[in-house]
């Protein structure tokens, strides 16, 4: 069991944009998933698959039909491979989608649909081996592939098409690697950059105006006299300093007073900062200053809608249960949920974990459990109405985190008595909205 509450953040000051730390986790969790844990996962399928290919002595026991007890041990064991395959590819499915790694979620929902064709785990054909091998070459090409640039298009890849050879019917996700594909408006945003730092790289001229200056003065005759959409700026300047000029724009009556702001600082202290975002001079400033940007760019009138109903509901919100048993969903969830330091959060990796602290839990009296639809010993259909039977969460209400997809399945949840369902892959700083049009649709 976990229990959480946040303290609020000082490094973001604009209430509807995300947090530097929430973001710097989730590129945390990204290289984490890349760099370790991809490889291991993808090499467990690739062993379940080959073992499921009999040898010469079990394709005669077959025939022969002479051992039956040692037929349905390997009938059995099959089928703990098969599960042990789908569990982990769903599990890779909603970490690779919830982490912007798009394509390799895709890729997993491919290669789920491919084992739901094995309809007698007896009777697998060579050419279905042979396939499952092929997407984990592709699995394995794509994990490279994202490894070597984390904002790799998949759209101008080889690898697309290798995907569309096994599966021509996939719904592709709407790419999202570069900041610029998220912009709404034909209009070019125009940045103006006081900066030494080689950021101007990750801009696309297709929807970037960029400005670049190298003082002070020629800063302030550009922000006093026209208009542009955001501010970044080093902290050290030539004649003054980044963080008083962003405190003056600020004050003053100018058409930029309100535009976004990122100070790019070397220095450790990030209080007492005008900027709505500080950056520090490290191997992950590039990739905040794209995260940044992609949130800079789809701010509408819509979303401070979203965090109004947000902020409203949070008082319906203070205690938060979730049930997952993959670490990695739970982390997403704490990085989604608890930026707001009004709720508090348990999670739990197994229904037996969540039970065996019962009275903790009913102590606690959450206002809400977010419960897996699937996981590997219980269930969620079983948790919950397990969970139904203790009258102390009789006003609890229950959403279930799901990857499936079929209505019938869906409304099997519903039916059950939950108040929704969130689908994985999720993205977690949409979570708590999601969760809110739920409540109070």
């Amino acid at each position: 069991m976990n229990t959480s509450k946040k303290q609020p953040s000082q490094l973001s000051k604009t209430g509807n944009l995300d947090d530097l730390g929430d973001l710097k986790e989730l590129i945390e969790l990204k290289e984490e998933f890349l760099f370790h844990t991809l490889d291991d996962e993808i090499a467990d399928i690739e062993n379940w698959i080959l073992s499921l290919e009999d040898t010469k002595d079990e394709l005669e026991d077959e025939l022969d039909g002479n051992n039956v007890s040692l037929i349905q041990e390997r009938s059995d064991e099959k089928k703990a491979l098969v599960n042990n395959i789908k569990r982990t590819l769903h599990s890779l499915k909603g970490r690779a989608g919830s982490t912007d790694i798009d394509f390799i979620s895709t890729i997993a929902h491919s290669f789920e649909g491919q084992l739901v064709n094995i309809k007698n785990v007896n009777k697998i054909k060579p050419s279905q081996i042979t396939l499952l091998l092929e997407y984990i070459d592709l699995l394995k090409e794509s994990a490279d592939a994202y490894r070597e640039n984390l904002n790799f298009d998949y759209r101008k890849s080889p690898l697309l098409k290798k995907l569309l050879k096994f599966d021509p019917n996939i719904r592709l996700h709407q790419q999202k690697n570069d900041p610029s594909s998220l912009l709404h408006s034909k209009k070019l945003h125009k940045i103006l950059i006081i900066s030494k730092s080689k950021i101007i790289n990750i801009f696309s001229a297709k929807h970037y105006q960029v400005v670049i200056v190298d003082s002070v003065k020629q800063a302030k005759e550009i922000l006093y006299k026209e208009k542009v959409d955001s501010l970044i700026t080093d902290y050290t300047l030539t004649n003054g300093d980044g963080n008083t000029l962003i405190t003056n724009l600020k004050k003053s009556n100018t058409l930029n007073k309100n535009i976004p702001t990122i100070l790019i600082t070397s220095k450790k202290e990030t209080e007492n900062q005008a900027a709505d975002y500080v950056l520090h001079k490290d191997t992950h400033m590039l990739t905040l200053l794209r995260e940044i940007y992609k949130q800079i760019t789809t701010i509408s009138m819509d979303e401070l809608a979203v965090q109004e109903k947000i902020t409203k509901n949070l008082h319906r919100l203070s205690k938060i249960i979730c049930i997952d048993d993959d670490p990695s969903i739970l982390e997403l969830v704490k990085i989604g949920i608890m930026k707001y330091p009004e709720i508090m959060l348990r999670v739990f990796t197994s229904s037996k974990d969540f039970f065996l602290n019962i009275t903790d839990n009913i102590n606690f009296v959450p206002n809400l459990i977010l419960l897996d639809s699937i996981m590997p010993d219980v269930d969620g259909a079983a948790t919950y109405k397990e969970i139904q039977k203790h009258g102390s969460f009789k006003n609890t209400a229950v959403i279930f985190f799901t990857a499936k997809s079929a209505l019938d399945e869906i409304k099997e949840l519903i039916a059950l008595g939950a108040i929704g369902i969130v689908r994985k892959p999720f993205k977690p700083q949409n979570l708590l909205a999601s969760i809110c049009e739920i409540i109070d649709p």
